[in-house]
């Protein structure tokens, strides 16, 4: 063996990505490269997901796509790609494919669980993400169901100290969060695993699981708000940590032809496509910590020096 490799000619790869691997082939090894690409990078002392980020990207799509619209905004007819990354160590995670037309916020959740579902929910503390992602129900699911530290766009229209107003015997109360939360869980005490006794935390967990949102959101977002008021520019330089999702957008455009390789048409195809483009993302960041492993000490490499050689070798 001299150590060259032939490469397959395009109908070899066409026909082994389209035919034999399918959809599904690509979807299981997209799973075991994220495992994989984890497992090889606790190894160093790296956890994959800590600081995590979801933004949304326009892909142009052909004319006559029939899944692509024109987005007035970007000036082209798109899909949009929303995307799950590690934000320190530039490593996608998961995506999900919606239209042009479609809203943000209903990818969110789903994205944190199927994140979750391949390095495990107790590796993510911390995620960001814009405001088309910070509906009620959202920001609620994101602290109580997962636990996580959300630092997200502070609307112009938000008002802190949100209450909640109630008329009893002709007089009005504004409740706080927390009152409201207590609230509404004794009115529902014919519900079952109601329990008289329980904190403010299994409270919430209760309310969201019956899609009572507002007032956990509240709970969460005054606090938020507060902080923002008394440290605004603080506030902003942790929130603004999330523009290094839309730098792996550009890795993943200029470096891996995410938009520029795109030729095919319908969103399964599309779905395809990016399905790729990450699996290549992943099995060169594998190949390249694997290579390091057992020789950072003697070589003085960094953590971050093999994430970034990764990405841009």
């Amino acid at each position: 063996m001299d150590g060259n490799v032939q490469i397959p000619n395009y109908r070899t790869l066409r026909h082994f990505e389209n035919e034999r691997l399918g959809i599904g082939g690509l979807r299981a090894l997209n799973y075991a490269l994220v495992r994989l690409v984890a497992s090889e990078a606790e190894k160093f002392g790296i956890i994959i997901g800590k600081n995590t980020a979801v933004d949304s990207t326009p892909i142009k799509t052909y004319a006559n796509d029939p899944d692509g619209k024109w987005n007035p905004h970007y000036r082209k007819k798109m899909v949009k790609i929303h995307l799950i990354s590690d934000v320190v160590h530039l490593i996608p995670l998961y995506y999900t494919i919606t239209g042009r037309t479609d809203g943000d916020g209903a990818e969110l959740c789903g994205l944190i669980s199927c994140a979750a579902e391949r390095i495990g929910l107790s590796n993510i503390s911390n995620i960001w993400f814009d405001g088309g992602y910070t509906s009620n129900e959202n920001l609620a699911k994101v602290a109580v169901l997962y636990g996580l530290n959300a630092y997200y766009h502070i609307d112009v229209g938000w008002v802190n100290h949100v209450t909640f107003e109630h008329r009893f015997q002709g007089r009005v109360y504004q409740f706080e969060p927390a009152k409201e939360i207590n609230y509404q869980y004794q009115k529902m005490w014919k519900a079952p695993y109601f329990d008289s006794d329980a904190g403010i935390m299994y409270k919430m967990n209760f309310l969201v699981d019956m899609g009572e949102y507002d007032p956990v959101a509240m709970y969460f977002r005054n606090d938020y708000i507060t902080e923002y008021e008394e440290c605004p520019d603080g506030v902003l330089d942790n929130y603004h940590q999330r523009n290094a999702e839309e730098g792996i957008h550009g890795i993943l455009k200029c470096q891996y032809g995410l938009e520029t390789n795109l030729n095919c048409r319908g969103k399964c195809n599309i779905d395809r496509h990016v399905l790729s483009v990450q699996c290549s993302t992943y099995s060169c960041f594998d190949q390249v910590t694997t290579w390091y492993y057992g020789k950072i000490n003697q070589r003085g490499v960094s953590h971050v020096d093999i994430v970034e050689y990764s990405l841009f070798a």
